[in-house]
């Protein structure tokens, strides 16, 4: 009963594609303006979602301080990163064509197919998102079968694992820097 409301409630917000679409039509408009683009990365993904499942193994280990200092710098980390990748590729957002293949719904969890098109190349991008505060969120990328959840695990259980959990922090800030500029 209660995954039928929430995907009754789901479906009468917007549909998982919709939702795709209008964030990345959204982020074409909003291009030029790190202001706008920051509010779409932020209302749009569930970063501390994604935070959670990039830690992976190592989340369980960390104390609720811990916890919530690596979501603060987390999100920054990749509200910086996609703002960075959205200013770099205005020119090439505005010349691709993007398909809108389907979306799959599981409940509260739902994935959303696209593809690609810039001259010859194709490539295809899954976005998984769930149901979350009334809204699909994303809180992983799926890019020709690479996922960023899932690459960012590696990284990060490599640097927490090898050296330790503040060096983890310690190396997202200085990037974060970099990227800041």
């Amino acid at each position: 009963m209660l995954v039928a409301l929430v995907l009754a409630t789901a479906l009468a917000v917007s549909s998982p594609l919709e939702a795709v679409k209008n964030t990345v039509e959204a982020l074409k408009k909003a291009a030029g303006n790190k202001l706008q683009v920051r509010a779409l990365i932020l209302e749009r993904m569930d970063l501390a979602e994604m935070g959670q499942r990039s830690l992976g193994r190592h989340w369980r280990n960390i104390s609720d301080k811990e916890r919530a200092k690596y979501l603060d710098v987390f999100a920054k980390y990749i509200e910086v990163f996609y703002r960075e990748r959205v200013f770099n590729s205005t020119e090439f957002i505005g010349t691709v064509e993007i398909k809108y293949l389907k979306e799959r719904i599981d409940g509260e969890f739902a994935e959303v197919e696209t593809l690609i098109i810039a001259g010859s190349d194709r490539f295809s991008v899954v976005y998984k998102l769930h149901f979350v505060g009334g809204h699909w969120k994303a809180y992983d990328f799926i890019i020709e079968n690479v996922s960023m959840v899932s690459s960012l695990r590696s990284q990060f259980d490599r640097i927490v694992s090898r050296e330790s959990f503040a060096e983890l922090l310690r190396k997202l800030r200085e990037r974060i820097m970099e990227l800041d500029k």
